[in-house]
């Protein structure tokens, strides 16, 4: 058995966040034991019934079997979930807590505990998308890119930015949504809505991947040529101010994480179920 990628994974605090890295990771194949300690039970009681998991009897019993854990409770949580659990230096500590910074982890874990920060999108219970880590670690990584394409930040603020762009993935459900409705509203069967809005938004995002090169703005430029009816429309959004206040958004909730008082302070949720799902 190999120790890491083996041994039971745990995950202390059980609410959708966790849900959406579990289905991930069976749907990946990852068929290691998962230990789930809930603040409730009713998610916990559904994931060991479809997917494979148990529930932890205690803290004690989390740490004693499972090198690495994943904190994915509430920021207000998180003091009194870190209290007396029994970590080591040979535990992994996985933070998906908004706000919660490593020296604010070290602080309520203890100095001798590996801590690693990672904000996934809901998007992971597919396999897909983008998900910050700081500090960058080995094991961490090998979990992780089950669920998606790993980015290691450079520093807390680059992670912070990171986040920021994590809950902008939320956005773009509200956004499909709206073009959804608006094909519906011209007499389009829902299923075909959907299936253009959706495929049209992987198709974007693909060609955009498959592109390093070019800038999304300048394959906008493209095909937004001039006299074109994308180029009326997009005008249309652009006088509207969607891009600027897209920006604003994202900056908005940037200065939201970055806001004291530290988590050991116990503050506050941000916003509504960020911590427990920030996307």
């Amino acid at each position: 058995m190999n120790a890491d990628t083996d041994a039971p994974l745990g995950i202390l605090g059980v609410g959708q966040l966790a849900a959406h890295l579990v289905k991930g990771l069976r749907r990946a194949g990852v068929d290691r034991p998962i230990l789930l300690l809930p603040r409730s039970r009713g998610i916990a009681l559904e994931l060991t019934r479809d997917w494979g998991c148990e529930i932890a009897p205690d803290k004690a019993g989390l740490a004693s079997r499972c090198r690495q854990i994943i904190l994915a409770c509430r920021p207000a949580d998180l003091p009194g979930a870190a209290a007396d659990l029994p970590l080591t230096a040979r535990h992994l500590v996985l933070s998906a807590v908004a706000a919660a910074s490593v020296a604010d982890l070290a602080a309520l874990l203890g100095g001798d505990v590996s801590v690693r920060r990672f904000m996934p999108g809901i998007s992971v219970e597919a396999g897909v998308g983008a998900i910050p880590l700081y500090p960058g670690d080995t094991r961490a990584q090998a979990l992780l890119s089950a669920l998606g394409q790993v980015i290691v930040a450079a520093d807390e603020a680059a992670f912070d930015a990171l986040t920021a762009a994590t809950c902008a993935h939320g956005w773009f459900y509200s956004l499909f949504d709206s073009l959804i409705s608006g094909l519906e509203a011209q007499g389009l069967a829902p299923e075909a809505a959907r299936t253009a809005v959706l495929h049209h938004a992987r198709g974007a995002a693909e060609l955009c991947l498959a592109r390093p090169d070019l800038r999304p703005r300048a394959i906008s430029r493209d095909v937004a040529a001039p006299g074109s009816y994308t180029a009326a429309g997009l005008r249309y959004l652009e006088d509207g101010g969607v891009h600027a206040r897209l920006r604003i958004a994202l900056e908005s909730v940037l200065r939201a994480l970055r806001r004291p008082p530290a988590v050991t302070a116990g503050h506050p949720d941000l916003s509504p179920r960020s911590a427990d799902k920030p996307s």
